[in-house]
């Protein structure tokens, strides 16, 4: 009894704390309300409607996100399966595994501006376009187009829906291969919904065929020849696979691009060495790596 009393007093606490209208969440928690809103003190919304809503939201994502985003201000509503961020841009979430990943790349991408490279009138490859946040960033920025690569088929799907979503399926295309520095195939597993490096292998190794789809790896050559466009700019976050992409691609293939902003992963140094030798400036802070075409 003394347990689930302390438990009791902890998630008030948690409520009181973090959610402007704490009392209708109780309300609804105890059957009282058939629904309510998380309302919390940045002003961030999300509608619960069941149990499950208020568990996931309550007791998993919803209060670590209103702490870590509440210096931001009213930026961020939450509505049933939808993120809507500065009033326009939506991504949608059908659990809490996306929902987690939306938060993510909200904060990384749009409030963290962790992509700073001037892409007005631009036109963007987007390599690990994970749930299409950055093509989503980018095309806000003013960039002409998108075209994005996403290796996992499930947040290909999702990144697809998104792109749907915003209706911006005219200026953003996001397909479903991997990309590295030579061709293959290779069968991902649908189940892996977080692209580090644990579920890569994870993917590339469970052997349930069922849940596996095959996923072609082409070449950044491969991109160009397909999609190459004038007043181009390259952003990679693969998570390692920025190493074959940039040691292997032909300099003139990477000249094919006036920026490249890339994530790494590891030693950045021979990726560095890599794009001095093929005439591009290289600025590095903490692991995103700025690359500018000086010589051609």
């Amino acid at each position: 009894m003394y347990k689930i009393i302390r438990s009791g007093l902890f998630d008030l606490f948690d409520l009181i704390s973090n959610i402007k209208n704490w009392y209708s969440v109780i309300l609804f928690k105890y059957g009282i309300l058939k629904k309510a809103t998380f309302i919390t003190k940045n002003n961030t919304k999300a509608e619960i409607k069941t149990m499950s809503d208020y568990y996931d939201f309550f007791n998993s994502s919803l209060i670590w996100w209103n702490q870590k985003l509440s210096h931001y201000g009213n930026r961020i509503s939450i509505q049933k399966n939808v993120v809507i961020f500065d009033d326009k841009i939506k991504f949608i979430y059908h659990n809490k595994e996306d929902f987690s990943k939306t938060m993510h790349a909200v904060h990384d991408v749009f409030l963290s501006n962790e992509y700073k490279v001037g892409v007005n009138n631009k036109n963007i490859v987007d390599i690990g376009a994970n749930i299409g946040d950055t093509a989503l960033y980018f095309m806000s920025k003013g960039a002409n187009s998108v075209v994005g690569f996403e290796l996992f088929p499930n947040t290909f799907e999702v990144a697809q829906e998104n792109i749907k979503l915003n209706d911006a399926q005219k200026n953003i295309k996001i397909l479903n291969f991997g990309v590295d520095g030579s061709k293959s195939e290779i069968f991902i597993h649908r189940n892996v919904v977080k692209s580090n490096t644990d579920n890569i292998n994870y993917a590339l190794k469970n052997k349930d065929g069922g849940l596996r789809k095959k996923v072609k790896i082409i070449t950044l050559e491969d991109i160009i020849e397909r999609f190459g466009k004038p007043n181009q700019i390259l952003k990679i976050d693969c998570e390692g696979c920025e190493y074959g992409i940039i040691l292997k691609s032909k300099p003139s293939v990477l000249r094919s691009f006036e920026e490249i902003i890339l994530e790494y992963h590891g030693d950045s140094r021979s990726l560095e060495e890599r794009l001095s030798n093929a005439g591009f400036e290289v600025e590095i802070h903490k692991n995103i790596m700025h690359a500018r075409l000086v010589n051609v």
